[in-house]
């Protein structure tokens, strides 16, 4: 009778545990995208599909094969839509892409025919990671981002 206490503190200590398991997402090691090879969609779709799946068996190379997609291009909704339920393509402004970031990181257009991985964003500007080189780097706020997909 007098240890009834530490059956509460169990299901605490187990409690907080498993809360912190399921909040440990974390980008994987940066992908650079192939030489004379324009996958920056695989490895975007990489990033943010270990970051969803951490314990997925995937490389950019599978990835690519799976989506029959090739060096010409192609799209990370297509990669996505092998492995998740659902995949958005939308347009954002700022607000609407920091509301985004809560959830996950997120794909960005930043220029023409080239996918970035954003990973948060403020006012000041939008950290991103780039396939080209596989560093992160902040861009200044553009008023509205034109193409922006993310997995559900």
């Amino acid at each position: 009778m007098y240890r009834l206490w530490f059956i509460p503190l169990l299901i605490g200590l187990t409690l907080a545990r498993r809360r912190k398991l399921h909040n440990s997402n974390t980008l994987p090691k940066a992908v650079q995208q192939f030489k004379n090879c324009n996958n920056c969609y695989a490895v975007v779709a990489y990033d943010i599909l270990k970051w969803h799946k951490p314990k997925l068996n995937v490389t950019v190379e599978s990835l690519m094969d799976d989506s029959r997609q090739t060096c010409a291009g192609g799209s990370a909704k297509k990669i996505w839509d092998l492995y998740m339920t659902k995949t958005i393509v939308t347009t954002a402004k700022l607000p609407k892409l920091i509301r985004l970031l809560r959830k996950g990181p997120v794909a960005l257009a930043v220029e023409k025919g080239h996918l970035v991985t954003a990973v948060s964003a403020s006012r000041h500007g939008v950290l991103i990671r780039d396939p080209r080189d596989g560093k992160e780097k902040i861009i200044e706020s553009k008023i509205f981002f034109n193409y922006v997909t993310y997995p559900l």
